[in-house]
């Protein structure tokens, strides 16, 4: 019974804090009822692990570490608290002890030699958050492009574009660059429409340049090798996929892949936030695979031959916003959140 509490709880379904609650207060009651047979290790182990997802760390490790001696369960668990309460090095020595003395096919040595290359992968990885409550951008966004008087613009508690676009053709956006364009792995951004926005497109870009070519503003810029482009063009969510330059498409299929993705989906509302978000995962060797996601959803997944784990150039960031010449736009950008592995030195 407590077992089903606790996968209940976590299913995410809106009654998983109760149904945690009542795990919990089952198996204490377990522990309880069976402390007269000697050690109740199977109880004292589902005991442990339900402190641990109620985030009570110091609880979960006493009832772990009570009973190091009699399982390696609990040995884990140990290791885990360590880890989450960013004991990196510690949680990593526990684990290795673990492989050093269980023997090789035990599924527990398997699952902490997993868990160490899982700490490695996830230590080799960096997040950048930005909330943009603040005055002025700053050197951190040194990519820039205007339109008249238009600019990307903290406000205080957002980045707005906001304003009337005079020139044809020129987006507003406001960028980062990373310099290891290999070294990404995903961005995010929410995107809000005002009621008056008049904007073609507002979104987040990736891209990369062939070497020797100059930065610019996106899209219409030669020699761009590679470019992903997620937002919200005419009320709805848009994606493009650029792999490649253009005029070395070698059949109309290959063409056909630098046209907009269909997404559907409902209509974007104004005032509404929506959260978009571009990830690489790793593929065969070092190739990566491009997903999009839309308010947490995957829409679109896709093999991309241009950017990948071992390309050197720098890659560009950008939150953008497209509008024709006289339209009045207002968009605004928050929650920017970028990760990426660190840079070696």
């Amino acid at each position: 019974m407590a077992s089903a509490f606790l996968a209940l709880a976590q299913s995410g379904r809106a009654d998983a804090v109760d149904a945690l609650d009542k795990a919990r207060r089952h198996v204490d009651r377990l522990v309880e009822l069976d402390a007269s047979r000697g050690k109740a290790v199977r109880f004292r182990e589902l005991q442990g692990v339900i402190r641990f997802w109620e985030g009570d760390y110091t609880a979960a490790r006493e009832t772990f570490a009570a009973f190091e001696e009699d399982s390696v369960f609990c040995r884990f668990g140990v290791a885990l608290v360590e880890y989450r309460q960013n004991h990196v090095q510690e949680a990593r020595g526990l684990l290795s002890e673990l492989v050093d003395e269980l023997r090789t096919g035990d599924r527990m040595r398997e699952f902490a030699t997993a868990t160490i290359a899982l700490i490695d992968d996830h230590s080799d990885k960096e997040q950048v958050l930005d909330a943009f409550d603040r005055e002025s951008l700053g050197r951190n966004w040194p990519r820039e492009g205007v339109n008249g008087g238009v600019r990307a613009e903290p406000d205080g508690e957002a980045l707005r574009v906001l304003g009337r676009f005079s020139n044809p053709g020129q987006p507003v956006f406001a960028g980062r660059v990373l310099p290891t364009a290999g070294n990404f792995l995903g961005a995010e951004i929410t995107v809000t429409l005002g009621r008056e926005d008049q904007s073609k497109l507002a979104g987040i870009e990736i891209s990369t340049k062939s070497r020797g070519s100059s930065r610019g503003s996106g899209s219409s810029e030669r020699g761009t090798d590679f470019r992903a482009r997620l937002g919200v063009r005419s009320r709805r969510p848009y994606l493009v996929i650029e792999d490649g330059d253009a005029s070395r498409a070698r059949s109309e299929e290959q063409r056909k892949l630098r046209d907009p993705v269909e997404l559907g989906g409902p209509a974007v509302a104004a005032g509404h936030p929506v959260r978009l978000e571009l990830r690489v995962v790793q593929r065969e060797g070092d190739k990566f695979g491009l997903q999009a996601y839309v308010d947490g959803e995957m829409v679109h997944e896709r093999g991309i031959e241009k950017l990948r784990r071992k390309t050197s150039i720098d890659l560009a960031v950008d939150l953008l916003v497209e509008a024709s010449q006289g339209a009045r736009v207002d968009v605004t950008f928050d929650d920017f959140r970028l990760v990426r592995r660190r840079e070696k030195r």
